[in-house]
């Protein structure tokens, strides 16, 4: 090994494998204080912060990186420190010690591809889609000019919502700042609760106004008002009306030499929409089969990480939709089992998919990431370039990643096994059964 290239010579390192059961093993490693002194001088040499435990942190990754590599483990998650182990110390006096467990990868059997069937739903790009998408637009590059004569169909408006018991009580649910297009006969979602008569309610109405609907709390907000009737009182903060923007004017923000140019580029992005959605309703039914069909070993630490990940997320939600601390708490407590059936199925769901893109030899290159980046941008009316940057600063990399992964191993499994197209209505009693 070049040791110009490489920090310190990974084969004088001491590594120590014991397999602890057929899934897990503990990896013991010794590095010599006089190798992890170098490799603290390597990084001061090229510029790296050795500040605090960074060095020790650096140090610690390197070596169970290359113990994993010495004894061709994949692990399912990363290693956690072995119990009762202490943290490692770079010293002059003594060797840097590091004891972690690791859950090694299960063996996977199989069912026979050829046999599996699915199901895809017919679905085309119509007129109606294209005119949807145009009125998208319009909304989108239009200027906004500030409505003082009451509010009608196709204004924006911004308004907070207070829930209480009755007129008299405080509020135990507060949503501000939301803003909707009116719509007639549209369903507004708004945290937990749904109206359909809100949009209606506001015509004719000014900034200022208020208006209330009566409702039922759902369950999740706190157990003490669940079921109960409620009103939900609206306070209008903003009007806007949306100028009227012809199409011609849309084709020129755009860059269309005509308008006929511009639906054909906008049936041509709704198309690969439809694609993109098709591809994961299929990767979708894969994978539930896929779980369902495979038995194999699934580690508590693989559950917990994942378990993990969806109670962040849904703690994040549940901040936007306005819940407050003690019912978050409530709602993660009433949901344990839920999300830890959850937890299990997307751990398993990783496991299966490291081991389909070894069995058919996935590989990917830079290109394949930045054409995904491109489609989902262009899914969500996004520029690439400021969708990956978005990607980039959120470290979403690694599922980029994974969604291109799943895709290929997708691919190959549509191409053993079976994929019937059906009728959309017929697709929709399928999943009303389901």
């Amino acid at each position: 090994m070049d040791a110009k290239n490489t920090p310190i010579d990974v084969d004088e390192i001491e590594m120590e494998k014991t397999d602890l059961s057929s899934s897990r093993s503990r990896l013991v490693i010794a590095v010599p204080s006089r190798l992890a002194k170098r490799f603290k001088k390597k990084m001061i040499r090229s510029g790296e912060d050795t500040s605090g435990q960074k060095a020790r942190n650096a140090l610690t990754r390197f070596s169970i990186n290359a113990a994993l590599k010495r004894f061709d483990i994949t692990p399912v998650v990363n290693p956690v420190p072995s119990p009762n182990s202490v943290e490692p110390v770079i010293s002059e006096k003594a060797d840097f010690l590091i004891s972690v467990d690791v859950d090694v990868f299960p063996d996977i059997d199989f069912p026979d591809f050829a046999s599996l069937e699915f199901f895809m739903p017919e679905k085309e790009v119509t007129e109606e889609m294209i005119y949807e998408e145009l009125e998208n637009q319009r909304y989108m590059i239009g200027k906004r000019v500030v409505n003082e004569e009451g509010a009608s169909n196709d204004d924006e408006i911004l308004i907070d919502m207070h829930v209480t018991i009755n007129d008299d009580s405080a509020p135990f649910f507060i949503m501000e700042d939301f803003s909707f297009i009116i719509k007639s006969a549209q369903e507004i979602p708004l945290g937990p609760f749904s109206f359909s008569e809100l949009a209606s309610s506001m015509i004719g109405k000014r900034v200022g106004q208020n208006c209330s609907i009566e409702c039922t709390v759902p369950a999740g907000i706190h157990e003490d008002v669940t079921g109960r009737s409620a009103i939900a009182k609206f306070m209008i903060k903003g009007i806007s009306s949306v100028e009227n923007v012809s199409p011609e004017e849309i084709a020129e923000a755009y860059g269309s030499a005509s308008v006929d140019m511009l639906k054909q580029q906008i049936e041509m992005a709704l198309e690969d929409r439809v694609q993109l959605n098709q591809e994961a309703v299929l990767r979708d039914q894969v994978f539930a089969k896929l779980t369902e069909l495979t038995d194999f070993y699934v580690s508590e630490f693989a559950i917990d990480a994942c378990r993990k990940n969806i109670q962040r997320s849904k703690i994040s939600l549940l901040k936007k939709r306005g819940f407050e601390e003690d019912a978050i708490k409530e709602k993660l407590l009433a949901d344990e089992q839920h999300d830890r059936e959850l937890a299990r199925n997307e751990a398993k769901a990783n496991i299966l998919l490291t081991a389909l893109s070894k069995k058919f030899d996935i590989v990917y290159e830079e290109n394949d990431l930045m054409e995904y980046i491109a489609r989902k941008a262009a899914e969500l009316g996004k520029r690439p370039a400021e969708f990956r940057e978005e990607i980039v600063q959120a470290n979403r990399m690694p599922q980029v990643v994974d969604a291109v992964v799943s895709s290929r191993c997708v691919e190959h499994i549509a191409i053993l096994g079976t994929v019937a197209t059906i009728p959309l209505e017929e697709w929709n009693e399928k999943q009303a059964i389901e």
